[in-house]
C-alpha cells in the first residue's frame, strides 16, 4: 500500500532594495524545521546588493532560485509572475522586509494536511519597525481559541462583524483554490491579496492558528502605507476591487457584506491619516476627508471642526474623537469602530505578555547565514 503523498509547499519573494533586509528574511526560511520545494526570488530591477545577497543564499542552498527583471514593474506584476512560476500544492509569499518565526511552515503544513479543505492558513502577525524592534501585535481579531479550521459560513459571520483577521505576510494558501479564484490580480493594489483571502474563506474556509509565529515589518515607505498617502490611488484600488468582487464572487459576498468592506476600508485610510500623516495644512486635511466622505451627505462644517483640527501632535484622546466621529459618518458601529481603535493598545500589552512568556519569539534577536 502506497503511502499518501505529503503536500508540497513553494515560497516566493518580490524584492526591490530591501537588501538590507534580505539576510533576515531569506535566513528566518532556510532556518525552518520544515522547509519547502523551492524558494523563488524575484529580484525587481534593485539597485543595491540584494543580487548579490540572494546569489550568496542560492550557492548554499540549491532550493533558492533567483529571477532577475531587467527593469522595475512594481510589486504587482512581480507576485503575479512568481505564483504563475511556483509548483507546489500551497504556497506563501513573504515580503523581503518581513520575517516568519521558528516553526511556523511546519505548524501550518501539519494543520492544512489536517483540514486540506480550506483555502488558506493564518496566525496573528507581530509588527515589528525598521530597525527590527517589536512594537506590538497587529490590532485584528483572533477567530479561534486553538489552531483548527473556520467553515465559510462561520467565516462570514466573523467578516460581517469583526472584519479581515489575517494579515499578507502570515498566510499559506491552497494553490489550486488560489488560482480558481482569479490569484493575486495586480489592478487591485493592495486589495489583491485582502480580497482572494476574503473569496478563499468564503469559498473553501479557512485554518487559524492562534500564535504569532510571522512577523510584518511596518515602514512609512511601505505598499499600503503609500498608497494610503495618495488618496486618489486609494479610492480608485478600492473601486476596482469592490467591481471585480462583484464580477466575479458575488454570490459569496453578500451585498450588506460589500458596503462594510467598503466603508471600513475608507475608515482604515481616514483612521492612517488621522496617526500617522505628517504635519499637514487644515485645508490639505479637509480635501483628503472630503474625497474620503465623497459619496455621503455633506457636513462641511462639522467635518471640519473634526478633522482639520486633529493635528497629529494632538493629544490621543483627541485624535480617538475624531476617528469616532469619522465612523459615524461612514455608518460603522460605534462599538466596532471602538474595538478597532483600542484593539492596538491592547495588543501591545499581549505583546509582551508574549515576549515575557515565550522569549524565543523576540524579533530583536538577529541571525546571520550567509
Amino acid at each position: 500500500m502506497n503511502p499518501k503523498k505529503k503536500p508540497t509547499l513553494s515560497v516566493f519573494m518580490p524584492n526591490y532594495n530591501h537588501g538590507r533586509y534580505l539576510r533576515e528574511s531569506l535566513g528566518a526560511l532556510v532556518r525552518q524545521s520544515y522547509q519547502p520545494m523551492e524558494i523563488l526570488v524575484l529580484d525587481d530591477a534593485s539597485t543595491d546588493d540584494s543580487v548579490a545577497i540572494i546569489e550568496e543564499f542560492a550557492q548554499q542552498y540549491s532550493h533558492i532560485h533567483l529571477h532577475r527583471n531587467e527593469i522595475n514593474r512594481g510589486v504587482g506584476p512581480a507576485t503575479a509572475h512568481l505564483v504563475e512560476m511556483a509548483k507546489g500544492d500551497y504556497i506563501f509569499g513573504t515580503a523581503a522586509d518581513d520575517k516568519i518565526l521558528p516553526g511556523f511552515f511546519q505548524r501550518y503544513m501539519d494543520l492544512l494536511e489536517e483540514y486540506p479543505e480550506a483555502g488558506l492558513c493564518a496566525c496573528p502577525t507581530i509588527e515589528i519597525d525598521a530597525a527590527g524592534k517589536t512594537t506590538g501585535l497587529v490590532p485584528l481579531y483572533s477567530p479561534l481559541k486553538a489552531p483548527g479550521y473556520i467553515p465559510p459560513g462561520r467565516c462570514l459571520k466573523i467578516l460581517y462583524r469583526h472584519g479581515v483577521w489575517v494579515t499578507g505576510s502570515a498566510v499559506i494558501y491552497r494553490r489550486a483554490a488560489l488560482m480558481e479564484a482569479g490569484g493575486f490580480r495586480p489592478e487591485l493594489g493592495p486589495f489583491c491579496d485582502g480580497v482572494v483571502q476574503q473569496t478563499l474563506m468564503l469559498r473553501y474556509g479557512a485554518c487559524f492558528i492562534p500564535e504569532p509565529l510571522a512577523s510584518w515589518r511596518n515602514l512609512p515607505s511601505g505598499y499600503l502605507n503609500s498608497t494610503y498617502k495618495d488618496i486618489d490611488s486609494f479610492l480608485d484600488y478600492l473601486r476596482n476591487a469592490l467591481d471585480f468582487i462583484r464580477e466575479s464572487g458575488s454570490q459569496l459576498f453578500p451585498p450588506s457584506y460589500l458596503r462594510k468592506f467598503d466603508r471600513r476600508y475608507r475608515f482604515s485610510a481616514g483612521r492612517y491619516y488621522l496617526n500617522s500623516a505628517a504635519s499637514v495644512s487644515s485645508s490639505d486635511r479637509e480635501v483628503f476627508f472630503e474625497k474620503i466622505l465623497a459619496s455621503l451627505r455633506s457636513l462641511r462644517s462639522l467635518d471640519a471642526f473634526f478633522f482639520s483640527r486633529s493635528r497629529p501632535n494632538l493629544s490621543t484622546l483627541r485624535k480617538v474623537v475624531a476617528q469616532l466621529w469619522l465612523a459615524a459618518r461612514l455608518g460603522i458601529s460605534p462599538f466596532w469602530a471602538f474595538r478597532r481603535i483600542g484593539q492596538k493598545m491592547a495588543r501591545r500589552k499581549d505583546t509582551k505578555r508574549l515576549v515575557r512568556d515565550r522569549p524565543g519569539y523576540l524579533i530583536e534577536d538577529r541571525h546571520e547565514v550567509v
